[in-house]
C-alpha cells in the first residue's frame, strides 16, 4: 500500500512541529521562517526571562549560520533549539545544570 504525503505548509505558527524532523534541504527551503523564528529567540529577547545581563547570556549562546548569515540553529546552555513554544524551551533551559550552575554564581 502506498501512502501519499499530502503537502504542509510551512508557517511560523507551524514551524516548531516540523523544524526538529526537517533535512539539510527542508532547512535551506525554509530558511527564511527559521531565521525569523530563531531571530525573535535572539539573546535580547531571552535575557529578561533568564534574569541575566546580555554579555552573560552570550556566553553560552551557540550558533550555526547559513552562508549568507542568517541563524540556521542555534542553543542556549547547551539546550539545542528545536523552536518549541518559547514557554517550553526556556523551562528546559532553566532545568539545565549548566543554567543552574550559572544561577548559583
Amino acid at each position: 500500500m502506498i501512502i501519499e504525503k499530502d503537502h504542509i505548509e510551512i508557517t511560523k505558527e507551524n514551524i516548531h512541529l516540523h523544524y526538529e524532523f526537517m533535512s539539510n534541504k527542508e532547512k535551506k527551503e525554509n530558511m527564511n521562517l527559521i531565521h525569523f523564528s530563531f531571530n525573535i529567540r535572539s539573546p535580547l529577547s531571552l535575557m529578561d526571562k533568564l534574569n541575566m545581563e546580555q554579555e552573560d547570556l552570550l556566553n553560552f549562546w551557540k550558533y550555526k549560520v547559513y552562508r549568507n548569515g542568517r541563524v540556521s540553529a542555534q542553543s542556549y546552555f547547551g539546550i539545542k533549539d528545536k523552536l518549541k513554544p518559547i514557554d517550553e524551551y526556556i523551562a528546559e533551559i532553566k532545568e539545565s545544570r549548566v543554567f543552574k550552575e550559572y544561577s548559583q554564581k
